[in-house]
């Protein structure tokens, strides 16, 4: 227990408030209590039900809550007088807004409790959402994919919490426009399935690629990358969900490069789980040397004929 803070002169520090906290009756404490809890929104103590080899439920029921995308002019004006608080006072970060935004804040904070965010990281992150809230005049149940990639990518330090409301809450699927998807990935699908299932997950995807000769850092890097995208996709924890299809889609969606983003060791993992028949085939372009412009740079093009013959 931390130890009362003494003067100098050995005297204690005089309470203000203990006159008036005395003289409260229970029900003013109580009130008091709630107030408190309001403006510090800290997390359930009680660890929720992440993913595993059982059957999976959306872990946030949003039928629920009331997904009018609009404001009332209750909210409005509470979040009005926020934005303003916030522009004069920045470090003024504990207000209470009692129950009129009770209906904005509620979704965040059920979501919150379940993807585990510190207590400072969700004051930090749930402010900031009011404030997108009070920018464009609608609630997030309202938000366009552009409006979120907006929010999502406008700061660092609450963009993963950004990502994971938007997919939670409010059903974003266009992960593949984010910036540093690569990061996005791993981190969504540890907030969404559980950090022990991803990590199952991760060790049988990298024992059965060991056992095939696949040790390279950056090809478990980019398949581990690939099979959290495709689970993500399908909005499943289990491996077995993936189909042949569901795997080209994600791969489709993707720059151009070269390479196949190791989509034939991925599409042998999960033949060898049970959820294709059989792995991909992969059809590689057969490229002439000869016809490639820089071959002929600079030659003249009776010579340069000769050599295309």
């Amino acid at each position: 227990m931390k130890t009362k803070r003494v003067r100098k002169n050995g005297q204690a520090w005089p309470d203000n408030f203990a006159q008036w906290r005395a003289a409260l009756n229970p029900e003013k404490r109580a009130e008091l209590a709630a107030h408190n809890a309001r403006a510090q929104w800290g997390p359930l103590k009680q660890l929720p039900k992440k993913a595993d080899d059982g059957p999976w439920n959306w872990p946030v029921d949003i039928d629920r809550y009331d997904r009018f995308p609009g404001l009332t002019p209750i909210e409005e004006r509470m979040l009005t007088r926020y934005a303003e608080a916030y522009r004069f006072y920045r470090y003024g970060r504990t207000m209470d807004f009692g129950t009129e935004l009770d209906r904005l804040v509620r979704p965040l904070n059920d979501t919150f409790d379940y993807t585990g965010i510190k207590n400072k990281q969700r004051r930090y992150t749930l402010f900031f959402f009011l404030r997108e809230i009070e920018k464009r005049g609608r609630s997030y149940w309202g938000w366009t994919t552009d409006e979120w990639i907006d929010t999502i990518n406008a700061r660092v330090k609450a963009r993963q919490h950004a990502v994971a409301i938007a997919y939670l809450l409010c059903t974003f699927s266009d992960l593949h426009r984010l910036k540093g998807d690569h990061v996005v990935y791993s981190c969504l699908a540890r907030k969404v399935f559980g950090r022990e299932h991803t990590k199952r997950i991760s060790d049988r995807v990298q024992g059965l690629l060991s056992e095939w000769g696949y040790s390279g850092r950056g090809t478990t890097s980019q398949v581990m990358r690939t099979i959290f995208e495709c689970l993500l996709f399908v909005r499943s924890p289990h491996l077995k969900d993936i189909t042949l299809d569901d795997l080209r889609t994600v791969i489709g969606r993707r720059p151009p490069r070269t390479g196949t983003y190791c989509a034939y060791a991925i599409s042998r993992v999960l033949t060898k789980i049970g959820s294709f028949a059989e792995p991909m085939e992969i059809e590689r372009p057969f490229i002439v040397k000869a016809e490639l412009p820089n071959i002929t740079d600079g030659v003249p093009a009776e010579w340069a004929h000769l050599c295309r013959r």
